[in-house]
């Protein structure tokens, strides 16, 4: 997977879904600490801070959530993209792995 780190695979899914449009929550696994946001910036310091999290994808159009990723830290990089639920969010899961493979940069996202 390109040498990355977790906390690299991580960032870059967060921007591989903010730049299609998607809005994202974060559970740290207790609580949601974002709820619905686009920023970048609001995000990410609110993801690494447990061992999992859950990020929920949702439609900035409907305002509904469309499915989640589960992301887990500690086992390397190729595993940090646990599992995901929701059919237009396991298709976006595919693509973006996809990416990883050939060498994903942020001028792509």
């Amino acid at each position: 997977m390109n040498n990355l780190t977790e906390t690299q695979v991580a960032t870059k899914l967060v921007q591989f879904l903010l730049a299609r449009g998607y809005a994202l929550s974060v559970n740290d696994g207790e609580e949601i600490t974002v709820h619905m946001s686009k920023n970048e910036q609001e995000i990410l310091p609110a993801m690494f801070t447990t061992d999992e999290e859950i990020l929920y994808v949702n439609c900035t159009v409907t305002n509904k959530m469309l499915g989640y990723i589960e992301l887990i830290y500690g086992n390397g990089a190729d595993c940090v993209i646990h599992d995901c639920l929701g059919v237009s969010v396991e298709a976006l899961v595919d693509d973006f792995s996809e990416l990883l493979e050939f060498g994903y940069s942020e001028e792509e996202g």
